[in-house]
């Protein structure tokens, strides 16, 4: 049995991440990683958060495109059915 999302939904769950990650930089980081004297791999907690949250929208962002890919509207478009 296959199941596969729509466009649609890939966009919804995709756009529901990028909130999530974006609040992520915006609220709860700056209040427990504003210390100058953490340091991860030799930079100040502060900017390994943002880092770590660009790069989990960078992975986030492959995910949406492969699932999007997956869709059987992208498929007719590949197929040349679809516009």
């Amino acid at each position: 049995m296959s199941h596969s999302m729509s466009r649609r939904t890939v966009s919804m769950y995709y756009a529901l991440f990028y909130l999530l990650c974006s609040l992520l930089m915006i609220w709860p980081g700056p209040v427990f990683a504003d210390s100058v004297k953490a340091m991860v791999f030799g930079m100040p907690f502060m900017f390994f958060w943002y880092v770590a949250c660009v790069l989990l929208v960078f992975a986030g962002t492959l995910v949406a495109y492969v699932l999007d890919m997956r869709t059987p509207e992208a498929a007719a478009e590949a197929a040349g059915k679809g516009a």
